[in-house]
């Protein structure tokens, strides 16, 4: 099917890139940019350029910087797909680490106009932190779970498997810094 064709799609926090690279592989006629922090860089490139040769002959992909909460107007125009996979993850060990929750979700407001579709996958590792992050995103988005998550919202575990898709709310859209 159609899917993604023809369509811009940002990954935040790839990691590998696996998610990003699959993408770019499944369709053609794709703008794809996977982005992590600066040390995370090498790796993506090194994984993009071991698997070049499964995308797609018209799609683009590219790896860039982002540090969640940063400016954006680098990674270009608004995409139409914003793709986050296991980012609300914090194991905790460092107490003086930045908690992340805020910065991801001022990256989604700036990542995003009312035609983005956000898809966040995560397991629930720590439920009342990432419950709070669902719950932040009321306020600017409208909110769906997916299927995986069988129980409410006041009834998750952990291990619970969830896909949110979020798509801005009217009235709450910023003005990025690039003009979209």
């Amino acid at each position: 099917g159609e899917g993604l064709r023809g369509k811009r799609v940002l990954e935040l926090g790839a990691g590998t890139g696996a998610l990003g690279i699959a993408v770019a592989a499944r369709w053609e006629n794709i703008e794809v940019v996977i982005t992590d922090l600066e040390d995370v860089l090498p790796l993506l490139n090194t994984n993009l350029e071991l698997n070049r040769a499964s995308v797609s002959g018209a799609a683009q992909i590219c790896v860039m910087e982002h540090r969640w909460g940063d400016e954006v107007s680098a990674l270009g125009r608004t995409p139409d797909v914003l793709l986050a996979c296991e980012t609300l993850y914090w194991g905790g060990w460092d107490l003086l680490q930045d908690d992340t929750r805020e910065a991801l979700l001022k990256s989604f407001l700036s990542l995003s106009n009312a035609n983005t579709k956000i898809l966040v996958g995560f397991t629930i590792r720590d439920a009342k932190r990432e419950l709070g992050f669902i719950r932040s995103c009321f306020e600017y988005f409208h909110c769906r779970l997916s299927q995986m998550m069988k129980r409410g919202l006041d009834e998750v575990d952990n291990g619970d498997e969830v896909l949110l898709v979020l798509t801005r709310i009217d009235g709450h859209l910023e003005t990025r810094a690039s003009g979209n």
